[in-house]
C-alpha cells in the first residue's frame, strides 16, 4: 500500500489490533489542552454547535497570541512550525539575523555553501551557481545555503555517518572553529546527542563534561556528499556544505512524535503559504508541547481561530474508512474488544471495489465465493492464505466445483478472518458456514448476500475474536 494510510493496508484488518490512546501523556498537567487535543481528534461528524464553541473558546483563553514576528517573547530557542517548506526555510533566516543582531562579530562564524552548476548533457566543468540554480537546491536538498555557527548553536544531522551520527540527530556547537578551518570546509567538532534527545535547551552555565556525563560525545563533521541535482532550464547543480542544518524550524510533518518546550507558527487562510489544510496538521500542531500557552500563534487572532476551526471538520477520502477501521480493531482492557458485531464492509472505501486487495498474510481465512456468470452457485472454503488460494481457483485448479468453467471467474463476497493459523478452528468454522447456508436455502433463500451472512451466527459467538469482513453490498 506504498504511498497511502497505514489503515488502508490490506493486512490490518486480519492482522492488528488496536489500542486507542483516548488521553495524553504530554499534556497530563495542562486539563485545558488535554481538551483542545481530544477535539481536535474527533471525526468531523462528531461535531456540534456546542463543542466548535468550547474549542474556539478553549483556543482564545489557552494559547498564546501575538502580532507578529518581532514579538519579545518570540527567542531564538522557541521551535519554529510551518505548514510548508517554503515559510520554514524564511524561519532560518530570520533565526540567523536575530541571532547575529544579539552577538557582536567575534563570537559567531557564517559559513556560506559553494553552489555550482552545468548544463545536464554538458561534460564542461562545473561553474558558480546562479541565483535560480541556488534557490532550487534551497528547495531540494536539506542542507542550507548558510550555517551560523556559536557557542550553544543547536543542529541537526542531514546525513548518516556509521557508529558516528545519523540523519535528524541533534548536535551541539561547544566550541566555535576558526574562521579559516570552516572557509576551507574543514571538518569541525560537534557534540552529538543520545539517539533517544529529541529537543533540549542550551544553558550556558553547563559545559562539555555535564553532556559527556549524559551520553553526548564529540565528532568531527564533515561535508555532506555532493548530489548532482536537476534544476530548473535544463540546468544540474550541486551544493558543498556541512552536512548539518540548525535546528530551529520544521513543517508539521516532520515533527510528529517530538515533545518541544515551546513552539511558535503562524496561520492564515488567505496566504497558501501558510495555510493548513487536513485535520491532522491540527492534531500533531496542538500536541507537541506540555502546556498550551507554550504554543504562540502569530498574527491575526479571529483568522487564526478561523482557519484550526475549518481545518479540524475537513474530512478526507480515507477518514470514513479508517474510522471503521478503527471501530472494527478496537482493544481494551486486556483484549477485550468493544465492539459488539464484528462486521466490516466496503461503503465507505473511496475507491471502486475492484482496488481493494485480498489480504497476503498466512492467518487463516473462511471465505464465501459466488460466480459471477451465475449467482445463485457458491462456494465456501478454508485456506491459510485467501489471496493464493483464491487465485487458485480462479486458474480453475481449486476444486472440481469451482473449477467449472461454466462457473468461473469467481467473485469473493466475504470472508472470516481472525483465526491466528489455527487451522482445526478454520475447519468447524468452514463446516458450521456450509451448515447454516445450506439452512438457509432450504428455507428458500437465494440471495448470495444473505446466504453470506448466516456467517454472522458464527462470528457473533466467538468472544469477537472472528471478524467477518463483507465486500458487497
Amino acid at each position: 500500500m506504498k504511498g497511502l494510510p497505514f489503515l488502508v493496508s490490506q493486512n490490518v484488518l486480519t492482522c492488528f489490533k488496536f489500542s486507542i490512546l483516548d488521553n495524553s501523556v504530554r499534556a497530563q498537567e495542562d486539563l485545558n489542552l488535554q481538551r483542545i487535543i481530544f477535539i481536535t481528534r474527533l471525526h468531523p461528524d462528531e461535531y456540534s454547535t456546542e463543542i466548535l464553541y468550547e474549542f474556539k473558546t478553549l483556543v482564545i483563553t489557552s494559547f498564546t497570541f501575538v502580532d507578529d514576528w518581532n514579538d519579545p517573547i518570540i527567542t531564538p530557542d522557541i521551535f519554529r512550525i510551518f505548514s510548508k517548506k517554503l515559510p520554514a526555510r524564511h524561519a532560518v533566516e530570520a533565526y540567523i539575523s536575530q541571532v547575529k543582531a544579539q552577538l557582536s562579530y567575534n563570537e559567531y562564524i557564517e559559513i556560506k555553501s559553494v553552489d555550482t552548476q552545468k548544463p545536464r548533457s554538458s561534460l564542461s566543468e562545473w561553474s558558480p551557481a546562479n541565483e535560480s540554480t541556488s534557490n532550487s537546491l534551497d528547495k531540494i536538498l536539506k542542507e542550507p545555503s548558510s550555517l551560523l555557527f556559536f557557542v550553544g548553536a543547536i543542529v541537526e544531522f542531514t546525513c548518516n555517518v556509521n557508529n558516528k551520527y545519523s540523519q535528524s540527530q541533534l548536535g551541539l556547537i561547544l566550541q566555535l572553529p576558526s574562521q579559516d578551518d570552516v572557509d576551507s570546509f574543514k571538518n569541525i567538532q560537534v557534540m552529538v546527542a543520545p539517539p533517544e534527545i529529541k529537543e533540549f535547551v542550551f544553558n550556558g552555565e553547563l559545559n562539555h563534561q555535564y553532556y559527556t556525563d549524559l551520553g553526548w560525545k564529540y565528532e568531527n563533521v564533515g561535508l555532506s556528499t555532493q548530489y548532482e541535482v536537476y534544476v530548473n532550464s535544463g540546468m544540474k547543480g550541486q551544493r558543498k556544505q556541512y552536512c548539518l542544518k540548525h535546528h530551529v524550524t520544521s513543517t508539521v510533518h516532520s515533527c510528529q512524535g517530538d515533545t518541544l518546550h515551546k513552539i511558535v507558527t503562524e496561520i492564515k487562510c488567505s496566504d497558501k503559504n501558510y495555510q493548513i489544510w487536513e485535520k491532522g496538521q491540527v492534531v500533531v500542531l496542538v500536541s507537541r508541547t506540555k502546556r498550551a500557552e507554550d504554543i504562540i500563534f502569530v498574527g491575526n487572532k479571529s483568522e487564526t481561530i478561523k482557519c484550526l476551526t475549518t481545518a479540524i471538520q475537513t474530512k478526507s477520502q480515507w477518514m470514513d474508512y479508517q474510522a471503521k477501521v478503527m471501530a472494527l480493531a478496537d482493544v481494551r482492557n486486556d483484549a477485550h474488544i468493544v465492539n459488539t458485531l464484528p462486521i466490516f464492509n466496503y461503503d465507505s472505501f473511496p475507491f471502486e471495489i475492484r482496488s481493494v486487495r485480498l489480504p497476503d498474510c498466512n492467518t487463516g481465512f473462511v471465505y464465501f465465493l459466488v460466480s459471477i456468470k451465475n449467482r445463485r452457485k457458491t462456494y465456501i472454503g478454508e485456506s491459510l492464505n485467501i489471496q493464493d488460494r483464491f487465485n487458485t481457483h480462479q486458474r480453475g485448479a481449486g476444486t472440481i466445483f469451482t473449477g467449472e468453467a461454466t462457473n468461473r471467474p469467481w467473485a469473493i463476497l466475504a470472508y472470516i478472518c481472525g483465526f491466528d493459523g489455527r487451522k482445526l478452528w478454520m475447519k468447524s468454522v468452514e463446516d458450521n458456514w456450509q451448515r447454516l447456508r445450506l439452512s438457509a436455502i432450504n428455507r428458500g433463500v437465494c440471495d448470495p448476500r444473505e446466504l453470506a451472512r448466516t456467517a454472522l451466527h458464527i462470528t457473533n459467538n466467538s468472544n469477537n475474536e472472528l471478524r467477518f469482513i463483507q465486500h458487497f453490498e
